[in-house]
């Protein structure tokens, strides 16, 4: 590894030697992670929900929306890891990223993360949907405030984390300008409790009785707290979903949008499942390697896209 520090063992001091370009580039890549773009598909959820999302001027809107929030959260977690980087030393996953590895340094990550932060915001301007640009600065607040204070804080974390989804979720709606359900809001709301604790469940599983050494809220959870917080997230999200399905799914035919229940309360499970084994630390990791996973939300998505479009 390519890290020369001086005058003792401060972060932002150091040269890197040795690397090449295209190594240096694999460093700038793995430190937007753009596996965690993933999340941000939510933006397309609300004009899927409505029908609309294949109409040509509505993906488009949805592609720059997409843009715009992939750039915006790439910049926040490059200044993430810059404030990080001691922490992310402690962790047996995270210290192989770039700014904790010494490959990037805290200084440049930061000025990186600024340059992704505003062409985020260019490119919600670009919508020309104001809405959408207020969620996309209500996100990048949230995430700021969570850099630098609400982390260090139990419930809070997982919280805040939980709100980023939900915001991911409702910036559709404000794309598009259509009109959101309140069982929208509700499944949205404790799915992305649901993903945000299991995110902490799989830490404190990793991370055992050093994990406050990385992440010290982690000490501020009670025995089987974080385990409360995802059966309640994990049962409100089945009910307001098959209450949500039921209520729309019309009369005639196949109720395709009541069948969609199965696979997704399937999908609910498989996720704890592996939540349990300590495995939720990275949300996004799972849906690229989980494959009985993958396998579900497709035929979920099938299965809805049947609902919505047949």
């Amino acid at each position: 590894m390519a890290r020369e520090l001086n005058h003792g063992d401060r972060s932002d001091e150091w040269t890197p030697t040795g690397l090449t370009p295209p190594a240096r580039i694999g460093a700038w890549v793995r430190l937007v992670r753009p596996k965690q773009w993933v999340k941000n598909l939510l933006v397309a959820a609300a004009p899927f929900a409505a029908g609309t999302l294949f109409n040509i001027d509505v993906l488009v809107q949805v592609a720059l929306g997409f843009a715009a929030f992939s750039l915006a959260s790439s910049g926040i977690y490059a200044i993430n890891d810059a404030r990080d980087v001691h922490g992310d030393r402690e962790h047996p996953r995270k210290r192989h990223r770039p700014v904790a590895a010494g490959v990037i340094s805290p200084r440049d990550a930061t000025r990186g993360g600024i340059v992704l932060i505003v062409a985020g915001i260019g490119f919600a301007v670009l919508t020309t949907a104001p809405l959408f640009v207020a969620v996309l600065v209500t996100y990048l607040a949230t995430a700021s405030a969570y850099t630098y204070w609400w982390k260090h804080y139990p419930l809070a974390d997982v919280l805040v984390i939980a709100f980023g989804f939900l915001l991911r979720a409702l910036a559709g709606g404000a794309l598009v300008d259509v009109r959101i359900s309140e069982w929208f809001v509700i499944v949205a709301t404790f799915a992305a409790l649901f993903v945000s604790a299991g995110k902490r469940f799989g830490e404190m599983r990793q991370l055992g009785e050093n994990g406050a050494a990385h992440r010290p809220s982690l000490d501020g959870y009670p025995p089987g707290f974080v385990e409360f917080i995802l059966a309640v997230s994990a049962g409100v999200t089945m009910v307001g979903y098959s209450l949500w399905a039921f209520e729309i799914g019309g009369t005639g035919g196949i109720p395709w949008l009541a069948v969609s229940i199965g696979p997704m309360v399937v999908g609910v499970l498989r996720y704890a499942q592996l939540v349990y084994r300590g495995e939720g630390g990275a949300p996004e990791t799972l849906l690229f390697r989980d494959r009985p996973l993958q396998a579900i939300g497709l035929l979920w998505i099938i299965v809805l896209m049947l609902g919505f479009y047949a």
